[in-house]
């Protein structure tokens, strides 16, 4: 047999071995540490909630995360009367992916818990030079913290150097691109001129781009309870709910971090945008006790949707109101207060009780019409 009969005789055994290790490294089946310490906490919350535990204690210690894929690190589904003990807990996340996703539960609690990014959801520099037309402006970002490439979506903050806060009569700054000038030097380019306070010597805090937005997400879920949950960071909103009822918010804490490693400059933002938001509650979350600071935007954001008024009628017997509801399921109910409020003025002009629900049936044209 030549040398060329032999490789041929070879080539099947080197090619099933090398699929076999492609296999193993694509569908996980020697995850690394992160991803095995992720697997093992979502198995014990599984498991608590399918055999009707009461209590989940979760070992005091530092957990680094991963996730294989774009998607929730930890779920909490269908759970009713856990409560879930973090104390000593501290979560770093490995990618810009919500940490936890509550749906469909009652009487949950989770308590205790610490959250961080790692890399952090953001960066931030020096502003040394700003054009003459203020169109775009140049940034030396500061050691330790993430260089900026196409993971960042340039949405950009300004810091006042003495209070370390964002600097009053600046804008937010959305969209536009970046220019690498050199080592760890950018050039922001906002497309347009932002006249406003920003000067050389201020800090730039640019956002990196989130894969699934808000840290803790709650949806569907009453009566729940997060007490003393802490987090340094977060990929959106910091607490976030959607449509649940009663839930109760005690002793929550959003703040910076700590100094990144490498780093002479303290972090200038805790939450990316708002700290807590809560909306379309049925019956409105309690929140006390709670610090929080250094958020990207609101601090506290509470509210629902307005609904357009299409038509109304007057009679005294039947009166009725023809409105536009901007989502798929209708979150008004019988029995559900309604206010009305003056389209120019936003002054209310009288509030009302649902008594009956029936769906219409209009054209575009005619909710057009109403817009105008």
């Amino acid at each position: 047999m030549n040398n060329c009969q032999r490789r041929l005789t070879h080539m099947p055994l080197f090619c099933c071995l090398l699929m076999v290790m492609l296999f193993t490294q694509v569908h996980g089946q020697t995850p690394t540490p992160e991803l095995q310490a992720r697997e093992d906490i979502q198995q014990q919350i599984n498991h608590a909630i399918a055999s009707n535990q009461k209590q989940l204690v979760i070992k005091p210690g530092v957990y680094r995360l991963a996730v294989p894929t774009r998607s929730t690190f930890l779920t909490i589904a269908n759970a009713k009367d856990l409560t879930i003990i973090a104390d000593g807990v501290t979560f770093i996340l490995t990618s810009l992916n919500r940490a936890i996703q509550i749906e469909n539960c009652e009487n949950l609690t989770l308590q205790g818990l610490t959250i961080d990014y790692d890399p952090l959801p953001f960066t931030q520099g020096l502003i040394t030079n700003i054009s003459e037309d203020r169109r775009y402006f140049d940034v030396q970002l500061c050691d330790g913290y993430p260089p900026i490439d196409l993971d960042f979506k340039l949405v950009c903050s300004v810091i006042d150097p003495a209070s370390r806060i964002i600097k009053a009569n600046t804008w937010s700054r959305y969209g536009g691109s970046f220019e690498k000038l050199g080592d760890r030097h950018y050039r922001i380019d906002q497309k347009r001129p932002m006249i406003d306070a920003m000067a050389v010597g201020d800090y730039a805090l640019i956002n990196r781009r989130d894969f699934i937005p808000h840290t803790i997400f709650l949806t569907e879920s009453s009566n729940c309870t997060l007490r003393n949950v802490t987090l340094l960071t977060s990929s959106c909103f910091g607490f976030f709910e959607s449509s649940c009822s009663g839930n109760r918010y005690d002793g929550l804490v959003i703040k910076p971090g700590p100094t990144p490693q490498g780093a002479t400059v303290e972090r200038f933002m805790s939450s990316r945008a708002d700290g807590f938001h809560s909306k379309h509650a049925k019956v409105g979350p309690v929140v006390e006790n709670c610090r929080f600071e250094r958020m990207g935007d609101d601090g506290i954001a509470i509210n629902g949707d307005f609904l357009l008024v299409m038509g109304r009628n007057t009679d005294v017997d039947k009166p009725s109101m023809d409105i536009i509801v901007k989502r798929q399921e209708l979150y008004v109910q019988p029995g559900d207060r309604v206010l009305g409020l003056s389209r120019e003025t936003g002054v209310p002009l009288g509030e009302s009780r649902v008594v009956g629900i029936e769906k219409l049936d209009v054209t575009e044209d005619q909710i057009n019409q109403t817009h105008e």
